[in-house]
């Protein structure tokens, strides 16, 4: 956990938005406690390459916590092929 900490305190990670919901932990009660306590994390580089980057919440099956898609958008995939050559 320490190492952890050092991680945020020295990367300075930012959340991104969260759609399809605003929280992703809910303990299924009739008067439920409802949190977003699950997220990803991003450094302000890593989003320099993905402009697009969001969170979605995706429909909850069996667990009490939503799972969170990370969706970054349209990616450009080079047209380069990876090629053999024979050296003699």
């Amino acid at each position: 956990m320490r190492d952890f900490s050092y991680f945020i305190s020295e990367q300075e990670p930012m959340d991104i938005p969260l759609t399809a919901g605003t929280f992703t932990w809910s303990n299924k009660r009739e008067f439920p406690s409802q949190l977003r306590i699950d997220r990803f994390l991003l450094t302000p580089e890593w989003e320099l390459h993905f402009p697009n980057v969001a969170q979605r919440r995706l429909p909850r099956i069996c667990s009490n916590h939503f799972p969170i898609f990370l969706d970054c958008g349209d990616i450009q995939r080079s047209r380069r092929y990876f090629k053999f050559e024979i050296v003699a």
